[in-house]
């Protein structure tokens, strides 16, 4: 059940400080998601981005089959979370939850969290 996340974590292991969108880093958070939700649901037009690097989940796995997003973007310094729900309606910034890490404490969480789970399979 969890195989496509455990991809997408080594996928994001891979491509560590490659998950920017420099234009976004100055913007609110609600504005980034509210922007997402717009361009890839509902058609709402703007600005055309390319969301595949920032976009960690859904990541194809039923793990996430909520309505749930996590938009990542490294910032160099620092790793930016951008975590909201897909509810059909604008969201406020109530709605949507930010988290900041070192990068090195957020990449170790995600190898950990590969590592556990490989060995539980093996």
């Amino acid at each position: 059940m969890l195989g496509n996340s455990i991809d997408a974590i080594g996928q994001r292991l891979l491509n560590r400080g490659r998950h920017t969108r420099r234009s976004f880093d100055a913007t609110p958070a609600v504005e980034i998601a509210n922007a997402y939700l717009g361009g890839v649901y509902r058609g709402d037009g703007g600005e055309h981005v390319e969301w595949s690097t920032i976009v960690w989940v859904p990541d194809g796995d039923e793990a996430f089959d909520d309505g749930s997003h996590i938009l990542q973007m490294d910032t160099g310094a620092s790793v930016r979370l951008i975590g909201f729900k897909n509810m059909g309606d604008t969201l406020s910034n109530d709605d949507v939850v930010e988290l900041t890490m070192l990068p090195d404490a957020f990449y170790s969480v995600l190898a950990r969290c590969a590592d556990w789970y490989h060995r539980q399979i093996h």
